[in-house]
């Protein structure tokens, strides 16, 4: 399976595109890519700040044939549950142009890293 890593704000992506019709796509596969329209940024939430918590959240979010975001899981923790929240709930407002695939849109799994870090 390929994979194709674009940037966002710093933010690498990475997508994989699955066809319920016709098994599995991947990114290269597809033949309109889905595209990032909106990326929203994750709320620091204030107890995390005071209590000097940072670290990298990777999201797996599935991009349905809409562009919105239909299904959101964790890939890798930051360790911090109010981290982990915040970028779960900054994901699920992320809005992508939809994937095709022989001109039918397709759904399409992207990763998407969210970083917090405190500016000193």
């Amino acid at each position: 399976m390929s994979r194709l890593v674009f940037h966002w704000m710093g933010c690498i992506i990475l997508a994989v595109c699955v066809c319920t019709h016709i098994g599995v796509v991947t990114y290269n596969e597809a033949d309109v890519k889905p595209q990032s329209v909106d990326l929203p940024h994750p709320e620091y939430p204030a107890e995390a700040r005071e209590a000097g918590m940072e670290g990298v959240v990777i999201i797996r979010a599935l991009v349905d044939t809409d562009g919105k975001i239909g299904q959101v899981k964790i890939a890798k923790s930051s360790g911090y549950k109010l981290l982990d929240s915040s970028a779960v709930e900054a994901s699920k407002r992320a809005i992508f142009t939809p994937a095709y695939k022989n001109g039918k849109s397709v759904q399409c799994w992207v990763t998407i890293p969210y970083k917090f870090t405190l500016t000193k």
